[in-house]
């Protein structure tokens, strides 16, 4: 698409000012990595490096579009209407970037240098003190050993608690056939009162030898069934 269709400038900003933003934090991780105290990976090392060398081919090829747009419009200055101090904006920003891009190679460059930079990932000792746990560390380690003694006495005393309660049901099932038994016992005891009730209107008022003994069987029955 020509500059006579469509104004690309303003596209071709935003790209570029994405680029540098992207090769900015590429360039902060591989500084990461060379400050790592367990060594420098090369395999990542360099893949983020062949990145960075992609970006920055990528952002100077959009800003030589931006320096030819500009050159285009003062070679005809009557066909475009974009004024002086417009043009002049663009081509501060196209040397402004040009000047960080070159900025962001020399630190790639001097990175890649680094003695660091190994074939063999080599991890380097760590001073005591740095892996001595720190007191936020040790105190976030006491809260853990607190929480987990809750959690053993949470779980001892729900122990207990369904022990009680198995211990009750336990109870609550003799008691119930305890109150059956009485419940029979009084049905039996009736049933001999008037059994005997019976035998003392066949025999009179007054209960006979028989009857006393009859009764006193009836009644050591009862306790039996009982």
């Amino acid at each position: 698409m020509s500059l006579l269709d469509v104004d690309p400038y303003f596209l071709n900003q935003k790209e570029v000012i994405t680029s540098v933003t992207q090769l900015r934090q590429m360039l902060s991780d591989r500084d990461d990595m060379l400050h790592d105290l367990r060594g420098v990976n090369p395999d990542v090392f360099k893949s983020v490096g062949n990145n960075m060398l992609k970006e920055l081919q990528q952002a100077r090829n959009l800003l030589q579009d931006i320096r030819d747009s500009i050159n285009i419009v003062r070679s005809n200055p009557s066909r475009f209407q974009i004024s002086e101090m417009e043009l002049n904006n663009r081509d501060s920003f196209y040397q402004s970037s040009i000047k960080e891009l070159e900025d962001i190679e020399t630190q790639m460059n001097t990175q890649t240098a680094n003695q660091r930079v190994q074939f063999t990932f080599q991890p380097v000792p760590i001073p005591q003190e740095e892996i001595s746990p720190n007191p936020t560390f040790q105190l976030e380690q006491r809260h853990e050993e607190k929480i987990d003694q809750i959690a053993d006495n949470v779980n001892e005393q729900l122990q207990i608690g369904k022990m009680i309660i198995d211990e009750i049901e336990e109870h609550s099932k003799i008691i119930i056939d305890l109150d059956n038994g009485i419940d029979n016992a009084n049905d039996a005891m009736k049933k001999v009162t008037n059994q005997i009730t019976q035998l003392i209107e066949n025999e009179g008022k007054v209960p006979t030898l028989l009857v006393a003994g009859l009764s006193l069987a009836l009644i050591v029955m009862l306790f039996i069934i009982a």
